[in-house]
């Protein structure tokens, strides 16, 4: 189902020993389809680390009704920067504001 440039179109779930991997399907500006696997490693009941090729972008924090997207690779440290209804779109959301961070780092230290 696709919602608009820049949402999520689907997920596909494979379990691993410790973790999960997880295929997120996002339109970018171009109105092509990314497919990004995701790396979930449960930290808590309410909470996952999210890590994209070995590298942590961020977690996601179950709070109710809402999925909380937190952009950093620190618990302690990471930004919120966005809140959703549903998984998948928090995760697209958490990997469009770390593209947006990983931009700046590469810029900065240039």
């Amino acid at each position: 189902m696709r919602q608009g440039a820049g949402e999520t179109v689907s997920g596909a779930i494979r379990q691993t020993d410790h973790a999960r991997r997880v295929s997120v399907r996002m339109v970018n500006s171009a109105d092509e389809v990314d497919l990004m696997d995701l790396d979930i490693v449960p930290i808590s009941r309410d909470c996952e680390k999210i890590q994209y090729q070995h590298e942590v972008v961020g977690y996601i924090e179950h709070v109710g009704h809402i999925f909380v997207a937190l952009c950093g690779s620190r618990l302690d440290r990471a930004e919120e920067c966005g809140q959703c209804l549903l998984w998948d779109q928090a995760a697209a959301e958490l990997m469009r504001q770390a593209k947006t961070c990983r931009a700046a780092r590469v810029a900065g230290a240039a």
